[in-house]
Formats: C-alpha cells, sequence, structure tokens
C-alpha cells in the first residue's frame, strides 16, 4: 500500500522495504519502526506531501479514458469519442471548481461550469472559448444532431480529445 502511495522512490518505500527483508532474513519485527514509517506517510498525506490515493485514481482512470478517446479517434470512431472527451471534461471542470474554491447551483453542465470558471478567472476568455466550442460539439452528438458521421469533422474530434487532455493537465495536474 505503501508504494502505492509514495512510489518506489519514496525513503518511506525504502526503509519498509529495508524492514522487510530484515523481518523476512532475521525474524526480527521492529514494530516501532514499523509504526513510525507508517506515521510518517499519514502525516505526509495529511499534510499534503503526498498525493492521496483518490487524486491517483482520478488520474489513472482520465489516463485510461483519453487513451481511449484516442484510440476510439485512430479506429475512426470519431463519434463516441466526442461523448468520452466530453466526459472527461465535464468531470475535469467540476474538480477545478471544487479545487478553486468556485461554487454553483444546480446542474453541473460543461456550459455553467465554464461561466463559473471564467468569471472566478481561473482562465480567460481564450479558454472561455474553447471549452464553449467544445461543449457544442458534445451537444451536437450526444443529442444526436447530425444526418451523418461525416457532418462531425475527425479533425476536430482529434483538436478536442487533445485539447481537452491539455487542459487537464494544466488545470489540474
Amino acid at each position: 500500500a505503501t508504494k502505492a502511495i509514495c512510489s518506489d522512490t519514496s525513503p518511506h518505500f525504502a526503509e519498509l522495504t529495508e524492514l522487510f527483508s530484515d523481518y523476512k532474513f532475521y525474524g526480527n519485527f521492529k514494530t516501532d519502526r514499523w509504526l513510525g514509517v507508517l506515521q510518517a506517510v499519514a502525516d505526509d498525506l495529511r499534510s499534503g506531501m503526498l498525493s492521496n490515493v483518490r487524486e491517483m485514481v482520478t488520474a489513472e482512470v482520465f489516463t485510461d479514458l483519453s487513451e481511449m478517446a484516442a484510440y476510439l479517434i485512430d479506429q475512426g470512431y470519431h463519434i463516441p469519442a466526442v461523448s468520452v472527451s466530453g466526459a472527461i471534461l465535464e468531470d475535469s471542470l467540476r474538480k477545478v471548481c471544487e479545487k478553486s474554491g468556485i461554487k454553483w447551483t444546480g446542474d453541473s453542465s460543461i456550459s455553467k461550469l465554464n461561466m463559473e470558471l471564467y468569471k472566478g478567472q481561473i482562465y480567460d476568455k481564450v479558454q472561455h472559448g474553447q471549452i464553449d466550442a467544445w461543449s457544442k460539439l458534445r451537444n451536437k452528438v450526444d443529442h444526436g444532431d447530425f444526418t451523418t458521421v461525416d457532418d462531425i469533422d475527425p479533425k476536430d474530434v482529434r483538436r478536442m480529445a487533445d485539447g481537452v487532455r491539455d487542459f487537464v493537465s494544466r488545470y489540474l495536474v
């Protein structure tokens, strides 16, 4: 569990590895040292020095979904890629609002969250406009406001997927 929280390059993980080896080879279980290291990990988590587990899981899910959108585009399925990218965007906007202390009432649509973040001066008018364009593309796809798949330009979808990935790395990482 400590490796998942700290990474294998962490001094906490290194010390626990050493303690485990000592126990494994010599049967010497140093309870005080084990508890001390685990307490240090807990203190670091509480103080924000380490990423918390929720952030790591969120990052992993984002990576999986982002890769899924890219895969769908590469395979010629750009319509579902818009929905995936839109879901990532909406969730990310919610998280940026929470991180920035920005409140909203009612639903948490992309357009509402985007407006609140712009009014809160989290980003500029250009970013606001870009997110608005992505929101319109997502709504067009999710509501079936197109006649054929050719009505949705795969290049626009690629730009959206890449832009959402960039947005997340800029505002959430």
